[in-house]
């Protein structure tokens, strides 16, 4: 991506995690060009994402919390095309895990 000076970026997603991550893909999937994921991490993923024990946890009292977990493992677990070219999420048992190959 090119950082072009004094310019604002029409959409700006904080964090690379799951839910960055994906709805920047998902952004751009669908045509919007003007997009700005910041993170302070070294790599995406370390924080809410990479703490959670390395599961995509899927169950919350909120239910549009509950939606969004739902659908960021749904994304993780079958990346569209173009996202990744390695398996992201893997099934162990009844848990989504963080793919360590």
């Amino acid at each position: 991506m090119e950082l072009r000076p004094n310019s604002s970026p029409k959409i700006i997603i904080v964090g690379a995690g799951f839910a960055g991550a994906s709805t920047a893909w998902w952004l751009r999937h669908y045509g919007e060009k003007d997009v700005l994921v910041l993170e302070r991490e070294s790599c995406a993923g370390l924080m809410s994402s990479g703490r959670n024990a390395a599961m995509a946890r899927q169950a919350t009292n909120d239910l549009v919390i509950c939606r969004l977990l739902v659908e960021g493992a749904r994304f993780m677990a079958s990346p569209p095309q173009g996202f990744s070219d390695r398996q992201i999420l893997r099934r162990v048992g009844s848990a989504l895990m963080g793919s360590d190959s």
